[in-house]
Parts: C-alpha cells; sequence; structure tokens
C-alpha cells in the first residue's frame, strides 16, 4: 500500500512541474486538441508537447489570439491566415521559421527581425502596416499586396526574386538596394498611388526589367525632399560618355569609332576613338594628277587631266584643273597669205 502511495505520489510531482504553456485563446487550443497536441480545454498545453513541432496549420479556426506560439520552437512553417480577430503575432522565439503565412488578418506589425532563416512571406489582404525585416539573407518570397504597409525596406535581403507589393495605396517608399537586384524574376509593385521612390542598385536595369507605375521611378539616392534623386546623364555602358551616377539617359552618349580623318575608316559621329583605324585616305590612281603613292584606301578625290591650265597659252581653259598636255604656247602669226607669217606659230 505505502508503495502504491509513493508510486502515485511521484507521478503527481511529476505532473506538477512539467512545463507549462500558455494558451488564452479557446479557438487556437482546440486546434491544438483537434491535432493530438493537447486534450484538455484548460488554456494550457504542456511544452514538451509543442516544442518539436515543425509544422502548424491553425488557418481559418476564428483564433483572435496566437499567445503561446512562442513556445514552438521547432516551427518551420506555420499557417494561420484567414483569422480576422488576429491582430498580433509575436515570433521573436521562432528563430527557425522557414514560411509564414498569415493573409487575411487584422495584423498590424509584424517584427521578423529574428526569424533570418524565413524565405516565404505571405501578409497580402491583410491590417500589416509594418514589416521589420533584419538580416533575412534566405528570404526569397514576399507577397504583401493590399495591405497598408507605408514602406517596405528589403535592403538585407539579397536573395528576394519574388515581390508583389501591387495595391497598397500607403505605401510611399520601397529600399531595394540589396546589391542583387538582377534575382528579382517577378516584381509588382502597380496600382500603388503615393508610392513615389524606390531605391535600387542600379536605376538602368531596374527601368529596363522592373514595371512600375507613371507616379513612380527608380533611384540610388533620394534627394533633400525626400523624393528620388535625378541625375541626368548618358546610361549606356557602351558608350564613350557613360556615367554611372546617371538615374535618366538624356540623349548624350556618343560611341566608339575611328576618329583620325585621315584614316580610312573615319567615323565623324565617333565620340572616342577605339583604336581600329586603318589606312591612309588619298587619290590611289596613279594615273590621276593628285594621285598619292602613300594612300591605302581611295577617297574619291582624284583629279584626272581635263585641259590647259596655263595661263599663258593659247587654249588656256580656266575651269581645268589638272592639265592634259594641251597648251599651245606657240604664239605668231598663222595666215600662209601674210608676209610675216610663221609656220611654228600654234596660234594666231
Amino acid at each position: 500500500m505505502k508503495q502504491y502511495l509513493l508510486l502515485l505520489s511521484l507521478m503527481y510531482s511529476v505532473n506538477t512541474f512539467a512545463q507549462m504553456t500558455y494558451i488564452p485563446d479557446d479557438n487556437f487550443e482546440q486546434s491544438l486538441i483537434d491535432l493530438g497536441y493537447d486534450t484538455v480545454l484548460d488554456d494550457y498545453v504542456y511544452t514538451d508537447s509543442i516544442n518539436t513541432i515543425t509544422a502548424l496549420n491553425v488557418s481559418n479556426k476564428g483564433i483572435s489570439n496566437l499567445t503561446g506560439i512562442e513556445d514552438f520552437t521547432a516551427l518551420a512553417t506555420l499557417y494561420c491566415y484567414s483569422n480576422p480577430a488576429l491582430s498580433s503575432l509575436d515570433l521573436g522565439q521562432n528563430t527557425a521559421l522557414t514560411k509564414l503565412r498569415c493573409y487575411n488578418t487584422s495584423i498590424d506589425v509584424l517584427d521578423l527581425s529574428n526569424n533570418t532563416s524565413l524565405i516565404q512571406l505571405m501578409c497580402h489582404n491583410s491590417h500589416v502596416d509594418t514589416v521589420i525585416f533584419g538580416a533575412n539573407t534566405a528570404l526569397e518570397y514576399i507577397r504583401c499586396y493590399n495591405s497598408r504597409i507605408t514602406t517596405l525596406d528589403i535592403s538585407q535581403n539579397p536573395s528576394v526574386y519574388h515581390l508583389e507589393c501591387q495595391s497598397n495605396n500607403h505605401l510611399t517608399s520601397i529600399d531595394a538596394r540589396n546589391g542583387n537586384n538582377t534575382n528579382i524574376t517577378t516584381w509588382n509593385s502597380q496600382n500603388t498611388p503615393n508610392l513615389n521612390c524606390i531605391l535600387v542598385d542600379d536605376p538602368v536595369w531596374a527601368a529596363a526589367n522592373l514595371t512600375i507605375d507613371p507616379v513612380s521611378s527608380f533611384s540610388y539616392a533620394l534627394d533633400s525632399n525626400g523624393l528620388c534623386l535625378i541625375v541626368p546623364g548618358c546610361t549606356d555602358a557602351l558608350a564613350c560618355n557613360y556615367d554611372p551616377l546617371a538615374t535618366q539617359d538624356d540623349g548624350s552618349c556618343t560611341y566608339p569609332g575611328c576618329t583620325y580623318s585621315t584614316a580610312c575608316n573615319y567615323d565623324p559621329n565617333a565620340g572616342c576613338n577605339d583604336g581600329t583605324c586603318i589606312g591612309l585616305l588619298g587619290c590611289s590612281d596613279s594615273t590621276a594628277c593628285n594621285y598619292d603613292p602613300l594612300s591605302t584606301c581611295d577617297d574619291g578625290s582624284c583629279d584626272y587631266p581635263n585641259g590647259c591650265t596655263d595661263p599663258n597659252a593659247c587654249n588656256y581653259n580656266s575651269l581645268a584643273t589638272c592639265d592634259d598636255g594641251s597648251c599651245l604656247t606657240a604664239a605668231g602669226c598663222t595666215d600662209p597669205s601674210a608676209c610675216n607669217y610663221d609656220s611654228s606659230a600654234q596660234c594666231d
């Protein structure tokens, strides 16, 4: 009998001192009971029953309070969406979390700075107005459209390739300067009438690859008024006068080519010499008056004999540019009937 009483006493002691987690929301606790993690609806659950759970789906359960979620320390996936009365969520202790879906709720602040393993976030169609990211370097997928977010800072999240933040009337700025914008494959920030400036790594690349509203613009910095800094200049990296600080192309780009006017491939439109100049322009026809033996390509300037260029000749041609050897220079009387007839005279 004494042994039996001792056994009961030990069992009581174990149950008394076993760590319990407070679950004040009956709908949350009932969900845990339905999932087999609890047995009695009494606002408590054994911590040992929940601290090894890696995935929890309590969506659409009428939950308004997720107090107790902090003891789900092994949790990697949490689905708590479609609980309209749920207004807060403390995930500071859930450092193993990789997937969070909390859309269609009344949560207003999401502090995810401790959830450095987070890969996917879905908080769209909600009351969320503040999302705090830290060095969530694994974060890849963000869906926060149709929420109340005012600013979005993913500058410490270089793995983000998918961002949906459209249809946010309160959104005024995005800082996406994470050093890896070229990783982005999906970007939607349309229907955001108050989104003025989107800070990116390279405004030129962003403008060519990401679609935004006409009221929005890209830059790498803000001006003194808090607006996108606009720097006009040549934005083509292949141009001679490329300006890496320019955020808006002004049409001033000039391109490399041969700038030596005497070269065969001279380009009058070239802005800088590219070292491709070859040969020497000139008249390459040896029969021309202005033949240049040093020319390697003909420039069309060859001038051919076309008349007498001697102004003292009888048949001088003022229009001739190259003498053809036809000049008549022996003047005299050419009339054989005259007393002073000169048989050697070429012109009278």
